[in-house]
């Protein structure tokens, strides 16, 4: 149950702020216009991603099965702008493996383990830097407010941008 929590807590790197990765958005932003609106259906996917693991938690196996699925579903539903696509399909590759196990455990006092086997061939730090670099993307160059505000896109549940999809807490 240690590793599940810390993984938790590592994918949740990118939610406080800048982790390195602005100045590599930064340039790939530069060079790649992106519409607005791509970039508000990327904020509300992050944000949906990130809400749907907020609740999980070791002790309620029902909440891994259902916060890896939707995030990975809230991700897979939307064409990320074009600087972060690497990094998204990083994200969105982690959520699939780990939802996929869930997906196959047979009842919910196996889905723990199912965790704990996707996670033993997954790179977590990866992964974590990886969301890092979406979260300051969509925060910085979409528009987001980086003191965590709603922005202007109209996502009265916030924009995402301050969210991250992997594990949010």
């Amino acid at each position: 149950m240690s590793l599940l929590l810390g993984v938790a807590v590592g994918l949740g790197s990118g939610v406080l702020g800048d982790a390195g990765g602005a100045a590599a958005s930064g340039e790939a932003s530069a060079a790649v216009p992106v519409e607005p609106a791509t970039c508000a259906e990327a904020q509300v996917a992050w944000s949906r991603a990130a809400t749907a693991q907020v609740a999980m938690s070791a002790d309620q196996p029902r909440t891994l099965r259902t916060g890896f699925t939707r995030a990975r579903d809230a991700l897979a539903a939307v064409r990320p702008p074009e600087p972060v696509v690497a990094d998204w399909q990083v994200v969105l590759d982690y959520l699939s493996t780990v939802a996929t196990a869930v997906e196959k455990a047979d009842g919910d006092d196996d889905v723990p383990g199912a965790v704990a086997g996707a996670l033993e061939s997954l790179d977590t730090p990866a992964m974590s830097a990886a969301s890092d670099r979406v979260t300051t993307y969509l925060r910085d160059d979409c528009g987001a407010s980086s003191d965590g505000a709603a922005d202007d896109a109209g996502d009265d549940a916030g924009d995402g941008a301050e969210d991250d999809p992997a594990g949010g807490s």
